[in-house]
């Protein structure tokens, strides 16, 4: 995932400069030209290793399966669940609808889904199972494991509004200040460079951190991937929290030279201060 990562951000690394460059000084036809071009050799690269995907076939609607356990579980919330999890009801192996996925045992948690593999009088004189009154209990696990992660989702959300700001807050920043390099003009855009620059912390943090971090918990990957989430969120509320900072700076000058009802007109204040954020 890292590698990905690090040539995603190269990649992103080429768009903003190259590609912002050539729109900025030979025009809006150039850059979409020079945009497709790229997207037309991704393309072909992409078909040219379709013989070594690993491909699946279709397992069917995730949606519905979730639908199914919590239809069944409501449907018995008066059944009571049995301690011995061999009374559940389970697929083996031959019978399971899709092979590739292997049998979960029986967890202890977000117990009242486990109704839904009980096998009720019901079920048994029914003479085929119902997928809406019964399920096995992988299919209930895997609920349970789609709820679980809700509540890390639901923050990424969070991170996710902060990431945005990139392309819109931070963008509308540097198009409105001083973004002269000697007597280079930088284009607005480009300052997203500064902020690709995963493309050298991600090395370091595989070749020293990870390393480092292995010792000291034992795990192989140095930390967990809950805590390098936490982290992210934490630099994220660090960064964003300085954006802030930055942003006040660049309106109280704003206001010092009368400028604020003046969108057009430059600020004199330097564009390298976005790159704190």
């Amino acid at each position: 995932f890292n590698r990905f990562f690090s040539s995603l951000a190269s990649i992103l690394k080429f768009s903003v400069t190259a590609l912002v460059y050539i729109q900025v000084t030979y025009g809006w036809t150039w850059g979409w030209g020079g945009a497709t071009a790229v997207v037309a050799l991704a393309t072909l690269l992409f078909f040219s290793g379709r013989s070594n995907y690993r491909t699946q076939k279709p397992a069917g609607s995730p949606f519905t399966r979730v639908a199914q356990v919590l239809v069944a579980a409501t449907r018995k919330w008066n059944v009571s669940v049995p301690d011995d999890d061999e009374k559940l009801y389970e697929l083996s192996d031959k019978e399971a609808q899709f092979p590739h996925i292997r049998n979960l045992p029986r967890s202890k948690e977000f117990t009242f889904l486990n109704k839904a593999a009980v096998v009720s009088e019901k079920d048994l004189q029914s003479k085929e199972v119902k997928p809406w009154s019964l399920c096995p209990v992988t299919q209930v696990e895997e609920v349970k494991l789609l709820v679980r992660v809700m509540p890390i989702w639901f923050t990424n959300l969070i991170f996710s509004s902060v990431f945005a700001q990139v392309g819109t807050l931070f963008l509308n920043q540097g198009d409105t200040i001083e973004r002269h390099l000697g007597r280079f003009q930088i284009p607005a855009a480009s300052f997203t460079l500064f902020i690709l620059t995963i493309c050298i912390i991600m090395p370091l943090y595989d070749r020293c951190f990870v390393p480092f971090a292995c010792r000291i918990t034992g795990n192989e990957r140095g930390i967990t991937m809950l805590q390098r989430i936490g982290i992210g969120q934490v630099i994220s509320t660090v960064s964003i929290a300085i954006a802030a900072v930055v942003e006040m700076k660049r309106l109280r000058v704003a206001r010092q030279h009368g400028l604020l009802d003046r969108p057009q007109s430059t600020v004199p204040m330097s564009a390298f201060w976005l790159l704190l954020q």
